[in-house]
């Protein structure tokens, strides 16, 4: 699953920066709207491929009925999102915010991670 994950994010990111702007223009006319999204669209096309660590472990998870690691990961991971939405957005504002976000996802990949060796020692128990 991890191989289709990455061929998934590749073709996910190579959508983005091809279609990203006209998207942009399909979906609003207004030109303060559109600059804004232009301005954002690189953290669009970033975050696929930061997002997938936390997806690819949130299944392997989910399957094996872990959810109290997927509790403490996401509970490490909420606190650095708030802690960076706090301290980035009053100086980068819309970007800070995606930043964060980049933060919280890329931790919620790295906590589950960490659990995953304990996790297939355990399927190894069974």
């Amino acid at each position: 699953t991890t191989i289709w994950a990455l061929v998934f994010t590749a073709c996910f990111t190579l959508a983005w920066m091809v279609s990203g702007a006209p998207i942009v223009r399909l979906l609003t006319d207004l030109p303060e709207v559109r600059a804004v999204a232009y301005d954002l669209l690189p953290w669009a096309i970033a975050a696929p491929f930061v997002s997938v660590w936390s997806f690819q472990m949130d299944g392997i998870f989910i399957g094996a009925t872990r959810g109290p690691e997927m509790r403490n990961a996401m509970l490490v991971s909420l606190v650095l999102f708030i802690g960076a939405t706090w301290a980035l957005m009053p100086l980068w504002g819309n970007h800070g915010l995606w930043a964060a976000f980049m933060l919280f996802m890329a931790t919620r990949g790295a906590t589950l991670a960490m659990f995953y060796p304990r996790l297939a020692r355990s399927v190894g128990e069974a």
